[in-house]
């Protein structure tokens, strides 16, 4: 599936930009190196789900939330995903300031 592959194209894209270290005590610490406008926005009943909510519930997998009905904002998907790029560099030509944001909605969310 088509959408499902891209879902989780982004997901692993984010999974490699996380980039975190174990302190001596074993427990996560470090900085994310990722831009905050890349990582997904989950709507469940038109409203946001909160990260920790996103993050307990479906493990950060955008996949997992549109399965359980949320609505999945990707803002700036052309820095992660080369076709929607290639896009956004044609337009470029034509107008000044072009960014891709996609919108996935589950049926009858």
């Amino acid at each position: 599936n088509e959408i499902a592959s891209l879902l989780e194209d982004g997901q692993n894209y984010l999974n490699q930009q996380l980039k975190l270290s174990n302190d001596e005590n074993g427990e996560q610490e470090g900085e994310t190196i990722i831009d905050p406008n890349l990582i997904p926005l989950f709507f469940r009943d038109r409203e946001v789900v909160p990260m920790d909510e996103v993050r307990d519930t479906y493990g950060n997998s955008a996949f997992a939330g549109y399965l359980d009905g949320c609505s999945i904002i990707q803002n700036h998907a052309d820095r992660m995903c080369p076709p929607l790029a290639s896009l956004s560099l044609d337009l470029q030509k034509s107008f000044p300031h072009i960014f891709v944001n996609t919108y996935l909605t589950p049926p009858k969310a």
